[in-house]
């Protein structure tokens, strides 16, 4: 059983009453789909094994738009759906921050980043105030601040992808193609 079976197995135990629906993944990699209704309330449910779970109770979300809310693990994801069902709650789309706001977030001054970056505050500063960023700059702000840059595509079709940015750079990234032996 994989996780988002466990999850459906656990909300039917909690809501006999919820209409449930699971649709798999029609590729072994893909995701998995479920769709909860419980008193004209409905909370749809996105899992994939390389993604965790990406829960939508916003009623106007349109087919293909994404998860309003990710959760790494069954438990979060699980604590978070009985919530929205049980409060009849609205989950929150996510909200693009500016660079600045970023660093906020993950409570680091300025004078923390530009250490981190081996430059001077002032350049810190200055590149927060930017409209535009060279990509390996801003990977390696993100970098500093202990996360991973990740840009993707997304069409209004569904289809997504993660894009590229150092392929051939001779440095072990994301989109490097490990051979295995």
């Amino acid at each position: 059983m994989n996780p988002i079976q466990a999850l459906e197995q656990h909300v039917r135990r909690r809501f006999p009453e919820a209409k449930i629906t699971l649709d798999p993944a029609g590729q072994p990699t893909g995701p998995w789909f479920l769709d909860i209704g419980l008193n004209n309330h409905h909370v749809a449910v996105e899992w994939r094994t390389d993604r965790g779970f990406g829960v939508t109770s916003n009623s106007s979300s349109g087919y293909g738009e994404g998860s309003d809310e990710v959760y790494p693990d069954i438990e979060s994801a699980s604590r978070r759906v009985i919530t929205l069902l049980l409060a009849r709650g609205r989950t929150r789309p996510p909200k693009a921050v500016r660079l600045r706001e970023l660093r906020t977030e993950r409570r680091m001054s300025q004078v923390e980043l530009a250490e981190r970056l081996r430059v001077k505050q002032a350049a810190v500063s200055k590149m927060e105030n930017r409209s535009d960023l060279h990509i390996r700059t801003l990977r390696d702000v993100v970098a500093a601040m202990g996360g991973q840059l990740v840009i993707r595509a997304r069409f209004p079709d569904g289809m997504e992808r993660e894009l590229c940015f150092d392929e051939g750079s001779g440095t072990s990234s994301p989109c490097s193609v490990s051979t295995g032996s």
